[in-house]
């Protein structure tokens, strides 16, 4: 009776392998194609249908709290445009945000053990290292080496410049979470092709995202268990990063970091062109943010004021605060900064929390939300992309997969633990 049983049993277990398989397949070409912006409708589409037939079959529908403050987000989207200054607010922006919030559900209720939610991260990086191979075919080999050795910016007409450089450096630290968590090596080799999309992009806010992960997933760990050798490893990799960077290769790379810095850090008035509009940009959308604190200027609205102050032959009809922090508090304001934020900063902390345990998900998680989405979200509007919500959504399933184990109390060393060490080094 049992082995009948099982064999009854077995066409339902079946059709829910394979349709776990298209939905993450779907998955894969739904990023992919999302990146290129070549026909991702469509594949989204193809995602949200197998995502919901996924769903039927398992007879089971999850609304976690990301979700509600997602849904909270985009209602508040919708109602800013009644205030809005553009004509036609309710497309383009509100279109965007709708797709992916059904994206983020559909991923959310697919995401159904702690594996899933390690199996998605890779096929993301697949789908990154599927844009980098894309890329370069795009170019052209020769045009697209020529262009790193003259310092030729690639990415415009793909996806943009700064989002051609991020997806990489995402790609790149996937790579590195892969080969060193999983200990899948040939992840160092395939991180070779999301570098050369960097370097192709000159992007300033994507070599430190680099260059972040290098030091995130080499000396984190390190200094959980011994804080000075990982003190003196990230003093190493520092020294290393400086000494690439003298390579007449990166000449113009180590420029453009300079003045980055010089202006950012410093306050220096000697900046390239490209960090003066931003600055503008920023002051821009800070006196638009003052003039309404509460509720911004409407949903779209950035755009539309600030093509009054700049040429919009040179930066066409669309201009975008290049920072989302700038952006959603001129256009939303404080509220909408909270709605969209707020979980943001929950699902930091919790990661955070998840890699101070020592969960291997969570050391990637972590450096994900914390450096990407928050520290450096100042590259481009990353609520209208779909990195965005695809981290997000791992990271929200993720804590509640992990539930039991992030109540757990962080170890966090004692006075005479460090002073041992200190000591130890010391002598």
């Amino acid at each position: 009776m049992n082995l009948k049983s099982e064999y009854l049993k077995q066409p339902k277990n079946l059709s829910m392998n394979w349709m776990k398989v298209l939905v993450e397949l779907s998955f894969f070409l739904a990023v992919f194609f999302s990146l290129i912006r070549v026909v991702a409708l469509a594949f989204l589409c193809a995602f949200y249908a197998l995502s919901v037939g996924y769903m039927l079959l398992n007879k089971r529908v999850r609304v976690g709290q990301y979700l509600f403050f997602l849904v909270a987000f985009l209602l508040y989207t919708l109602l800013a445009c009644f205030w809005s200054f553009v004509a036609d607010p309710f497309s383009d922006v509100i279109q965007v945000l709708l797709g992916y919030v059904v994206f983020a559900f559909c991923l959310y209720n697919v995401l159904e053990t702690k594996e899933d939610c390690d199996r998605y991260l890779r096929l993301f990086c697949l789908a990154g290292l599927a844009f980098c191979v894309y890329s370069i075919a795009f170019y052209g080999p020769s045009h697209f080496f020529s262009a790193i050795q003259t310092g030729e910016r690639l990415g415009y007409e793909i996806c943009g410049i700064n989002q051609f450089g991020l997806y990489a450096g995402t790609t790149f630290a996937l790579c590195l979470y892969l080969a060193k968590m999983h200990k899948k090596y040939h992840y160092y080799i395939l991180s070779i092709l999301p570098i050369l999309i960097v370097v192709a992009s000159s992007s300033r806010k994507a070599m430190l995202f680099v260059f972040c992960a290098v030091l995130f997933f080499f000396a984190f760990e390190k200094m959980q268990k011994s804080f000075f050798k990982g003190l003196l490893l990230v003093a190493s990799i520092f020294a290393g990063v400086l000494l690439l960077l003298q390579l007449p290769a990166f000449e113009q790379i180590l420029q453009r970091l300079q003045i980055f810095f010089e202006t950012t850090l410093q306050g220096s008035t000697t900046a390239d062109q490209a960090t003066e509009d931003r600055l503008r940009l920023m002051e821009v959308g800070m006196s638009l943010f003052r003039e309404s604190p509460l509720f911004g200027k409407g949903t779209s609205s950035f755009g539309y004021i600030a093509s009054q102050y700049f040429q919009t032959t040179i930066y066409g009809s669309k201009i975008s605060a290049h920072n989302t922090y700038v952006d959603i508090l001129a256009n939303f304001g404080i509220v909408g900064a909270g709605l969209y934020y707020l979980p943001i900063v929950l699902n930091t902390w919790k990661s955070f929390k998840g890699a101070m345990l020592k969960i291997p998900v969570f050391y990637c998680l972590f450096f994900l939300t914390a450096i990407s989405l928050v520290l450096l979200d100042m590259s481009d509007i990353s609520y209208l992309f779909i990195v965005s919500y695809a981290v997000n959504t791992i990271v929200a399933r993720a804590a509640e997969l992990h539930q039991e184990e992030l109540k757990e109390k962080i170890d966090w060393g004692t006075t005479e633990e460090l002073v041992e060490e200190s000591s130890k080094y010391l002598k």
